[in-house]
């Protein structure tokens, strides 16, 4: 339904949806998407270089007060060239990709200190190494370790408090978000299937502009209540049942809650109802029936309702700006409501109780280039469908015309 786009070239993908746009050095595609990575082996010397990766890599100890390293100690000869205190082979190449250095170029305490976006996602990197690592990068305002299966211990990160923008989607994290409790900068956070079913630790993370917590196991919302200044946010394929926690997020504008796992649906949705700045909004494969709460939604310009159980949508009648609308298996019969949706040019009505077109064909809006949807209503009449057809409407049924 959405321009959507492939987060890697080993097929993982995002679900549909539509996200700001944003780039950072060049390096990230989309908000939301997954960013997609740059090749860490770009430079074809590296291909060559014999390593032992084994004896190349180091174990991770947890950071303390007394093993955090400051920028103080990341050059410890003093001569401002810390290469050699790159322990992780996997890390030093994509340091020195992201830094836009050769592969035997040397990296300069200068290097690390200067350095304020850092893009390491698919780097391979099996876990962060902790001596003269990610803790040394004090400046970062921009980091990506998206894609990176094995990293699950992210103390390292503790200290990288001028970070706006940290995707750490589709990681071994888990609940172990401890270590970004202090990050208060944040407005950016990607956290895209990455095992987490607990955001407890996000409770102070308020500045959070954009948050995605898409494909988890995440059913209490409760921690993100306070987080007034969200715009954006995605709980695709969680186990979500209660949006009461949502109902003073007003800043929202586009909001995803839908594909939920196992038996965990949304029903009631009057918490949705003051979030008037809405201009997208996604729930579907629910159970929602009552879309009352929805009528003052009047910024909505894409609602998807698809797979749930409505039969009356004369709320939608005021919601004018309206241009793509998924109601879909449901049970519609009458659309009288939409003859004043003027702004459609994606309407799916698939697979519904319809027996009455007239609506959409007293609709002046509806007209040519416009797509609607209609297969499995076999009680519409044939010449309806015809018509809007002769109106320059693509229609999609059976049989098609």
């Amino acid at each position: 339904k959405n321009d959507t786009k492939p987060v890697s070239s080993d097929g993982v993908s995002s679900h549909d949806m539509l996200v700001p746009t944003d780039t950072v050095d060049g390096k990230a595609d989309s908000k939301g998407d997954t960013v997609i990575p740059v090749d860490v082996f770009q430079d074809d010397a590296t291909m060559f270089v014999p390593i032992d990766t084994t004896e190349n890599s180091i174990d991770v100890p947890k950071a303390t007060n007394e093993n955090v390293i400051t920028t103080s100690t990341c050059d410890q000869d003093g001569d401002g060239i810390i290469t050699d205190n790159f322990k992780n082979y996997y890390f030093l190449i994509a340091i020195r990709n992201a830094l836009g250095k050769k592969f035997n170029a040397d990296i300069t305490l200068q290097d690390v200190l200067k350095t304020t976006s850092l893009n390491l996602s698919s780097s391979g990197l099996q876990s962060l190494p902790n001596i003269l690592g990610i803790e040394c990068f004090t400046e970062l305002t921009v980091l990506d370790l998206s894609i990176n299966s094995e990293i699950s211990d992210i103390t390292p990160l503790a200290g990288l408090t001028k970070l706006t923008y940290l995707d750490l989607s589709f990681t071994g994290i888990s609940n172990n978000l401890a270590p970004l409790k202090n990050l208060i900068n944040l407005t950016t956070l990607y956290l895209f299937a990455s095992g987490i079913s607990d955001v407890t630790s996000l409770a102070g993370l308020t500045k959070l502009q954009d948050l995605v917590l898409s494909s988890n196991n995440l059913s209490d919302l409760t921690p993100l209540k306070d987080f007034t200044n969200l715009i954006y946010v995605d709980f695709w394929d969680n186990m979500i049942s209660d949006v009461t926690p949502l109902a003073g997020l007003i800043k929202l504008q586009e909001l995803t809650i839908g594909n939920q796992k196992g038996s965990e649906v949304v029903s009631d949705v009057t918490a949705l109802a003051g979030l008037i700045n809405l201009t997208r909004l996604e729930l579907p494969n629910n159970e929602i029936s009552d879309i009352t709460p929805l009528a003052g939604l009047t910024n909505l310009t894409h609602l998807t309702l698809e797979g749930n159980k409505i039969s009356d949508v004369t709320p939608l009648a005021a919601l004018t700006k309206l241009e793509f609308l998924y109601l879909d298996n449901n049970q519609i019969s009458d659309v009288t409501s939409f003859t004043g949706l003027i702004n459609l040019w994606f309407l799916e009505l698939r697979f519904n109780l319809l027996y009455d077109l007239t609506p959409l064909l007293n609709n002046p809006g509806i007209n040519f280039g416009d797509k609607a949807c209609i297969l499995g209503n076999p009680n519409v009449p044939q010449s309806q469908i015809k018509a809007l057809v002769n109106k320059g409407v693509n229609v999609i049924c059976s049989p098609s015309y």
